[in-house]
């Protein structure tokens, strides 16, 4: 992204898991010609009450919406899909989710979200809670939701090596600068983020496809990636956008070269 004049500051209380989100709207994908039945609607059911028995020590952080007064609007500012287990358990009681593959869309975002957001401590502890708990809410969704479909594909399924990928992300997050600070930390959100919820008036025409590293999180949570390719591609992109913007101006280098 481009250098700001004026960043917003990291949240000092950064640890948050989860909030809630009435304006999204799912998109059509994999799993989208599944519609939800009542047989469908109990596996799901099924996969939150098996994420209760089974994350009985961690689910905790994911209940509720964000409501800490500290951080709601940072978090807002940082996450465009705010989710949680109690939103989407109301959800599904309203019958407001078409087909399985919306389901497991709200229900991915929810791990997904606390990865994108905690991020400002090193080795930030809430990071492995996150992807256990989500490793297991995966483990459920197979057996209760997308092997009963089979040989349909229910819902986007995540790349082999998710795992894999997301350490890649937690190594860059964890480089810091000589003076302490996070060396991608203007990498780690949209740069309308830095810029007070608005792009610089030439960005666009410097970069037609803005990209930061919670983007990559989020499409990797959610299964947007169908080969590695891909997810290498977004995160090469990250820098090339940056150069693009900022390479020519001689007051930038040294941003350009960390």
């Amino acid at each position: 992204p481009p250098k700001p004049k004026k960043a917003l500051k990291p949240s000092s209380a950064s640890k948050t898991g989860t909030g809630t989100s009435t304006k999204d709207k799912v998109p059509l994908g994999v799993g989208s010609n599944i519609p939800m039945t009542p047989a469908r609607k109990a596996q799901c059911y099924k996969v939150i009450n098996g994420l209760k028995r089974r994350q009985a020590l961690n689910i905790k952080w994911f209940e509720k919406p964000v409501s800490d007064k500290k951080i709601v609007q940072d978090y807002k500012a940082k996450i465009k899909n705010p989710m949680d287990l109690s939103t989407l358990t109301k959800r599904l009681d309203s019958d407001a989710y078409p087909n399985v593959a919306s389901f497991a869309l709200d229900l991915r975002r929810i791990f997904s979200n606390c990865l994108q957001y905690n991020t400002q401590i090193v080795k930030d502890s809430l990071r492995p809670i996150a992807v256990d708990t989500f490793e297991t809410a995966e483990q459920l969704m197979t057996y209760f939701l997308a092997k009963p479909e089979y040989p349909q594909q229910a819902y986007a399924p995540l790349l082999f090596c998710w795992k894999l990928c997301l350490s890649v992300l937690d190594t860059l997050y964890n480089l810091t600068n000589p003076d302490g600070s996070q060396t991608v930390y203007y990498f780690m959100y949209p740069v309308s983020y830095y810029f007070g919820g608005t792009l610089p008036v030439d960005y666009l025409q410097k970069v037609p496809k803005p990209m930061d590293f919670g983007t990559i999180t989020s499409k990797l949570m959610e299964g947007q990636y169908s080969s590695v390719d891909q997810f290498e591609s977004d995160c090469k992109l990250v820098i090339e956008n940056c150069m693009a913007y900022n390479g020519d101006k001689e007051e930038n280098k040294p941003f350009c070269d960390q």
